[in-house]
Formats: structure tokens, sequence, C-alpha cells
């Protein structure tokens, strides 16, 4: 008999066992070719096993995104749309998630401003934050959002990308506005009764 075993990081996955009747069958030559078979095997197996968790995280990543009610957008360095979710598809006034690829941001501008203060920070020369809060309105929709932008960098290259995830807080904004137009009314109906 001949029993090899398919190692990875000193963790034991698999034994391969050859048997044949004839006693001394087996040599050095067998072993050695027996060896380069597990070892190659043992790293497609690997690849394998590694191949499916990332497609399962993927999976999971992809439904937690699609779950969200907040717009999230993930652009390169040069601002070219790389991810976005089912609620940024609606304001950038796409169909579908796979339209929004091969985009830029900055092509959705003129259609609507909402994206025209990120756009500004994503092409401005230095890039000093990794992160900022701004507040922008989409007047095509009225709507307005509390913005949080993040960078994220690369060793090599310095900024990889930016993450933009935009809160709708118009509801807070129209009782603000609703706030001071009351406001104003009284005040102006106190002055002048």
């Amino acid at each position: 008999a001949l029993c090899v075993p398919f190692i990875y990081d000193d963790d034991v996955l698999a034994v391969v066992t050859l048997t044949h009747p004839e006693p001394d069958r087996f040599t050095q030559y067998h072993l050695r070719l027996m060896t380069i078979v597990a070892t190659q095997a043992t790293i497609a197996i690997y690849n394998a096993q590694l191949f499916n968790r990332i497609r399962s995280q993927q999976r999971q990543l992809q439904t937690i995104l699609q779950a969200m009610t907040d717009i999230l957008i993930v652009l390169n360095e040069h601002g070219k749309l790389i991810l976005v979710n089912d609620a940024a598809v609606e304001l950038l006034g796409l169909d579908k998630v796979s339209d929004a690829r091969g985009h830029f941001l900055h092509e959705f501008v003129e259609a609507d401003g909402v994206f025209e203060p990120i756009v500004e920070i994503v092409s401005s020369e230095l890039v000093q934050n990794d992160d900022w809060s701004i507040e922008t309105r989409s007047e095509k929709m009225q709507r307005d959002f509390q913005v949080r932008m993040a960078t994220w960098r690369d060793h090599f290259q310095g900024v990889a990308g930016y993450v933009i995830v935009m809160h709708d807080v118009t509801q807070l904004r129209d009782l603000h506005r609703f706030k001071d137009e009351m406001l104003r009314v009284a005040s102006h109906d106190l002055r002048s009764p």
C-alpha cells in the first residue's frame, strides 16, 4: 500500500491510499509522483474552498447592501461607479444596479445637482481628509441628504476609492423649515398685530 496525505497549512485535508496485490510494487518514483499529485490536488481543493467562501460572502454582502434603506455608492479613485445599492439606483435615475457600472458620478450632476459636492471632493487634486460629512439636496426629487463620505487608501497609490452613504433627512429638514416659517410668522404678527 502507498498512503499520501493531502496537507495544507499543517492540516490534513484527505489521504489517498493506493493498494496493489503484489508486495513491494510501489517505488520511490511512485511516492514522488503521488506526492506531486497530492500537492496539486491540495491546492485545487483549497482554492475551491476559498472560491466557495468568497461567493458566499459576496452573496451576504449583496443581500446586506440591497437591504439598506440608505443610499450607498462606491467609487474608484477617478469617480467611476464600482458598486451601488437599489436606493442609489433610484436617485441616479437608472433602471437596475447593473446599469450603473461603467458610469462616472459626474455624468449624473447635470440631471440632478445632489451629487455636485461629492464630485467636487472626488475631483479635487489634493484630498486632505479621509472622511467628510456634508449635506446636499436633490431639487429634482425634493429630498435632503446627510452625506457621509470616506476614502480607502492603497499602500502604493494613495487614494483607491470612496464610499458614500447618503441618509435621507427630508422630514427633519421639512420640520426645521416649518419651525422657521412659524417663528417668522409669529415674529411678524407680534411686531405688527
